[in-house]
């Protein structure tokens, strides 16, 4: 939420209790027990899937084909079956698809980052 150009329009959650914690966090937000009723929402362009990983292409597979840019947490599938329908949803979709892990781009790994540079410009390795 801290993201500029980002803003949160919805959040999908079945526990009740994280819906409303997110509710109390960013007044406004549409909030649906019910993934699906979120992907039919067209304020949403994008969708970031922070499942359990056995249930990554049950998420991934109707977001592509709701026209929904993904962002999906490691690991992509469950299984090569999933990994199957994943690519078969995603081929000639004409979406965004990363996978990846959102602490790749937090403040502990820019700080390695930065360690490294000064590392490596000042010659100690």
């Amino acid at each position: 939420m801290r993201c500029p150009q980002i803003e949160g329009a919805a959040v999908a959650d079945v526990y009740t209790r994280h819906l409303e914690a997110v509710r109390t966090a960013v007044p406004g937000i549409k909030a649906y027990q019910d993934f699906r009723r979120m992907l039919d929402d067209p304020d949403v362009d994008a969708v970031l899937i922070a499942t359990p990983q056995h249930q990554h292409a049950l998420n991934f597979v109707p977001a592509i084909q709701a026209s929904k840019d993904v962002y999906l947490e490691k690991t992509m599938a469950f299984n090569p079956d999933h990994a199957k329908r994943m690519r078969k949803a995603f081929q000639g979709s004409e979406r965004v698809v990363q996978i990846g892990m959102q602490m790749n781009s937090g403040p502990g790994i820019r700080q390695v980052v930065e360690w490294t540079k000064r590392s490596h410009d000042s010659g100690t390795q």
